[in-house]
């Protein structure tokens, strides 16, 4: 089970800089050949790193996007990366949580609303 303490291995900035690429330009039209695409870039050592990536950095933050984030994860079908998607959301919820700013942030709030 990922622990919000461990080290997350992470891929080197340039391929961390394709997949930022990828995943923000992706959209209904395209979804596919980037979902192709990031398919080789995220091997499962990376598992952890891209589902933190996308937890925090893109559905915490971007909402409107949740379904093609979604989408493009499924399409990668790869259970494993799933598993960790859900394990990096519960980690996020529970860092959330226990946030001493919790109450008085709403930027907190909203975080843990998306």
């Amino acid at each position: 089970m990922l622990q919000s303490e461990d080290k997350i291995p992470e891929p080197p900035q340039v391929i961390q800089e394709k997949i930022n690429f990828l995943v923000g330009n992706t959209d209904p039209s395209n979804i596919e050949v980037n979902a192709d695409e990031l398919g080789t870039l995220v091997t499962p050592e990376f598992y952890r790193y891209f589902a933190e990536y996308l937890v925090v950095k893109r559905v915490s933050l971007e909402p409107n996007y949740h379904r093609l984030y979604l989408d493009l994860v499924e399409r990668l079908n790869a259970p494993v990366l799933e598993a960790a998607v859900r394990s990096a959301s519960v980690i996020s919820v529970k860092r959330l949580i226990s946030s001493e700013g919790i109450r008085n942030s709403s930027s907190e709030r909203s975080l843990l609303k998306n």
